[in-house]
């Protein structure tokens, strides 16, 4: 496949379709499309969106506005460090569905000053823009909008800067050891904006037992901002897809969906389109504990007495724990104090991987979240439904495809990458 240089200039950013290349006076880069340069199938190179000079309209610090999107991508050895202070260039239109997305959040009395939400149809807001949510705990001052916080529910961090240099191989090769690392709770690569890539596990279990693990995009829905992200000690980041993010990426949802970011093993992470009008499709599916006859339930309707030995084994086998977990008609109170019924897929071990699907058509991705063609090689893909909402594993995982180098974001053992699935089927 040859390469062709994309530029697209806005307000001093631009998409670099390779690395290295310097900008000519009429905001051109340069041929630099040898091979040698960049392996067409690896390039970690490209879909970066790079930007030296422009700035947040509503975030700063003591220096000043922050720095959006990625300050530089360079080659260096076998591997390309990306700088970026973590801080995405959202633009969001309002409609009017948003407002009553917002309008209809459990406790949008309370959160929102006034009730509502101070946005109108057709308004364009910026990253960071007040909109609404109140002031009814100590934020860090660094994210004041005006006279408010309010682009982020009140239980939300607020995004500063991070100043993060990551490294990627540019030889990304599969781990064919028998234990592969598993995808922990924190970064596990970086979106073409320069944000992070978290894990979807959030730490936190069912009465702090350590078994039913919680899943961030389904226990942190209300704690996440328009974008559908939010931060953790200031570092801003996504879960799961993202529609603002579809956009920096210039989704088109024509044709095979355009790269969003790169993971800590190297390979590069799509969109959700296999090809125009077909999803890529997780083959992770969820357990039936309704049918006390399923093989995946626990032999008794609606309870959560049992785990699977091996959610990637063909055949299904169970082990009955004294830990139980809800049963799927009860209620869980999550991250924003607000409550959820507990249905099958509200935890980690609510899944099993169902290798017979990848029988059904080359959309359906492999344990990883993943599968190869001839254009792309390997790569991931986000997974969503036909109404756009998130699906496990979301992004990557249990476990990643790749080998992490050892100047990975990714160590693995460390910030709950040790939690594994964990045999290589």
């Amino acid at each position: 496949m040859k390469r062709q240089p994309i530029i697209i200039l806005t307000s001093g950013m631009l998409l670099l379709a390779a690395c290295g290349g310097s900008v000519d006076s009429e905001g051109v880069p340069p041929d630099v499309g040898s091979k040698t340069d960049c392996d067409p199938l690896t390039d970690l190179c490209k879909s970066w969106l790079i930007n030296t000079t422009e700035k947040s309209t509503f975030l700063k610090d003591s220096r000043g506005a922050l720095t959006v999107n990625v300050q530089s991508v360079k080659k260096t050895g076998d591997s390309i460090e990306v700088i970026s202070a973590g801080i995405p260039n959202y633009t969001v239109t309002v409609t009017q569905d948003l407002i009553n997305k917002l309008r209809a959040r459990p406790n949008a009395a309370s959160e929102f000053d006034n009730g509502l939400p101070n946005i109108s149809v057709g308004q364009i807001l910026g990253f960071g823009e007040d909109i609404g949510f109140n002031t009814d705990f100590n934020r860090d001052s660094a994210c004041k909008t005006g006279t408010g916080y309010g682009f982020w529910p009140t239980s939300s961090g607020c995004p500063q800067k991070q100043s993060h240099e990551i490294y990627f191989t540019r030889s990304p090769e599969p781990d064919t050891a028998t234990q592969r690392c598993a995808v922990g709770q924190g970064r596990i690569g970086l979106w073409v904006n320069g944000t992070s890539i978290f894990g979807w596990l959030t730490g936190e279990s069912y009465n702090a037992q350590a078994i039913w693990h919680e899943l961030a995009p389904v226990s942190e829905q209300y704690v996440v901002d328009i974008c559908n992200g939010h931060a953790l000690a200031g570092e801003y980041h996504h879960h799961a897809f993202s529609t603002c993010l579809a956009r920096a990426a210039k989704e088109t949802e024509i044709g095979h969906s355009p790269i969003y970011g790169y993971v800590a093993d190297g390979y590069p992470i799509y969109g959700p389109w296999q090809s125009t009008g077909i999803l890529a499709k997780s083959s992770w599916v969820k357990r039936n504990y309704a049918d006390e006859n399923a093989d995946s339930g626990c032999g008794r309707a609606g309870l959560r007495t049992c785990l699977l030995d091996d959610p990637l084994a063909a055949e299904l086998k169970r082990t009955v724990i004294s830990s139980s977990g809800p049963s799927i008609s009860d209620t869980v109170l999550i991250a924003s104090e607000n409550e959820l019924i507990a249905e099958s897929g509200f935890y980690y071990e609510d899944y099993y991987w169902d290798e017979t699907l990848a029988d059904l058509g080359d959309e359906y991705l492999d344990q990883h979240n993943g599968h190869s063609d001839p254009e792309r090689g390997y790569h991931y893909h986000l997974t969503v439904d036909e109404q756009g909402k998130a699906v496990f594993p979301y992004t990557v995982g249990p476990s990643f495809y790749g080998k992490l180098p050892a100047n990975s974001t990714v160590i693995c053992g460390a910030d709950g990458s040790d939690f594994r699935d964990l045999a290589n089927h």
